[in-house]
């Protein structure tokens, strides 16, 4: 029974909501990386898009296989340019979150200065007729 309504209050304010902020924070930039597949799609940045590839068939036919080469290549090429994209967008909702996520942890101690701020601000201009 030594502990105050105040010492409570302070510890959740300072100590369990700024923690839970980032536990939060950091739960969404898991799922972002999970979501966009950013591991993944890195690690296959240069597979054929959809597995796409022809086969060479037997023997050998300069222009068919050459067809058939561009065919594979542009099909990497294409499979590369989709997995690039999605990866930077999965970046940059990776940047987002860690900034609403600062912005959020650094706002929690700040506001209630600026609260103070407002409400002495206005006392000051009270005008008692």
């Amino acid at each position: 029974m030594t502990d105050s309504i105040l010492l409570r209050f302070l510890g959740w304010y300072f100590a369990y909501v700024p923690l839970t902020i980032l536990q939060i924070g950091e739960n969404f930039i898991l799922w972002a990386w999970r979501f966009f597949s950013i591991g993944f799609l890195t690690m296959r940045i240069f597979a054929p898009w959809h597995k796409d590839i022809s086969s060479y068939g037997l023997g050998f036919d300069f222009e068919r296989w050459s067809k058939i080469f561009l065919w594979n290549l542009i099909s990497r090429f294409i499979g590369a340019l989709l997995r690039v994209s999605v990866i930077l967008i999965g970046i940059s909702t990776e940047l987002l979150i860690i900034a609403l996520t600062i912005a959020g942890f650094v706002l929690w101690f700040v506001l209630p200065l600026i609260i103070l701020a407002l409400i002495f601000s206005g006392l000051a201009n009270l005008k008692i007729a």
